[in-house]
């Protein structure tokens, strides 16, 4: 089994904030500063009052999105929800749109997409009253990302599409970038390898244009990974490679998990297992020191199958369980599929074939309640012939 059920972990391109590139320490530096201003226009016991308000409230939206940055949205929602009882009192309709997109985005990091859906639907509303482009686009953007994740790949595509069609509207080019890499992303989920292609590399043309060489990097990743699909791997390994050297200059230590990811993937296809887990390793190195626990998963399930390759079947069970015990934790319950998918494939291995046939269905169960037609029929067909084995004797997988 490959690690198509993680491979969705980019974040969204062109609509983050400054924060996400520093290293933790100068996070940490930044959210100190931002506490001490905040002290300065509201004293501890004290209300603000006047231009106060504003300076308050914009300083406890900052904090809000650094301590997202720092992937901790419940200390996030204290000062965005804080944010949007004093913008209540200044009445500024375009900034409490901007607060409640952003606490969607604390719901969403928590993976609870309904609650961030509805935060991002007010947001829209308001932008849409405002006839504020904006904010509209940055709200339908969220909405993309949310349905994207919920592998509601219909829904994703209309809302990017209607931002699409904002920025081409007031002529904001560069942001158009945004929206073709994720609708990249939906095209790749959906196994539609030549228009993910293209999207990818009209995002990149317009990064390229726009002298954007950070968020190359992002482009170079993804157009790695629709190489690899499509079985070019040299040209896949150029990509991932020109990725993590961009990731590298600017320092951007955690999105070259991602790379790392990528590029244990590459290596498991080539059957350069220790390799592979070298370059798993280093991603989960990574993740563990930004607090990342949900794209661990994805990493414990690929040491699971570089562990099972080598025969190392404890070890591969280790990993495997680690993944799955991380997804339900975080109630990602297609990307269980892909590991109760592996877990089969060990008890096949170990000739467990009863436990092998509980998780095959159990994973073809999670692909049909998705319509996953394309995994599902690849759980369906091992199934169907462990249930002859199992009932009249006959080869498993």
């Amino acid at each position: 089994m490959d690690d198509t059920f993680y491979q969705s972990t980019l974040l969204p391109l062109c609509q983050c904030v400054s924060p996400n590139r520093l290293e933790p320490p100068e996070k940490q530096e930044r959210i100190d500063l931002l506490h001490r201003l905040l002290m300065e226009y509201k004293p501890t016991g004290h209300h603000p009052t006047g231009e106060n308000l504003r300076n308050c409230s914009n300083i406890l939206h900052q904090l809000g999105v650094a301590y997202l940055s720092k992937r901790e949205p419940t200390e996030a929602r204290k000062y965005l929800e804080y944010a949007i009882k004093i913008a209540n009192e200044f009445q500024d309709s375009t900034f409490h749109a901007e607060v409640l997109n952003t606490l969607g985005d604390s719901y969403s990091q928590q993976r609870q997409f309904d609650t961030a859906i509805a935060y991002h639907q007010k947001s829209l509303s308001i932008s849409q009253q405002l006839q504020n482009p904006r904010g509209k686009i940055a709200a339908l953007f969220n909405l993309g990302n949310a349905y994207l994740h919920l592998r509601q790949f219909t829904q994703a595509t209309t809302f990017y599409q209607q931002c699409l069609e904002i920025e081409q509207q007031i002529g904001d080019r560069y942001s158009q970038a945004g929206t073709y890499h994720q609708l990249g992303r939906v095209a790749q989920e959906l196994r539609e390898f030549e228009k993910a292609r293209r999207n990818y590399q009209q995002a990149l043309a317009i990064c390229i244009e726009y002298d954007d060489r950070y968020n190359q990097a992002k482009m170079h990743h993804n157009l790695g990974m629709v190489a690899q699909e499509s079985q070019e791997f040299e040209e896949a390994r150029r990509n991932y490679q020109q990725a993590l050297a961009i990731n590298i200059e600017f320092g951007d230590r955690y999105s070259s998990a991602s790379t790392y990811h990528q590029l244990g993937y590459f290596a498991q296809e080539l059957r350069e297992f220790e390799e592979a887990r070298r370059n798993y390793q280093q991603a989960l190195a990574i993740f563990m020191e930004f607090g990342d626990h949900y794209s661990q998963a994805a990493i414990y399930h690929q040491l699971g199958i570089v562990a099972q390759n080598l025969r190392e079947f404890e070890e591969a069970r280790r990993n495997y369980q680690q993944a799955l015990a991380i997804s339900i934790e975080f109630g990602d319950h297609y990307s269980q599929a892909g590991t109760y998918y592996a877990l089969a494939t060990l008890a096949a291995a170990e000739e467990n074939y009863a436990e092998a046939r509980v998780n095959l269905q159990t994973a073809l169960e999670i692909y049909v309640e998705y319509k996953d037609e394309y995994w599902g029929a690849i759980a369906r067909e091992p199934l169907e012939r462990l249930a002859v084995h199992l009932d009249g004797n006959k080869l498993p997988i």
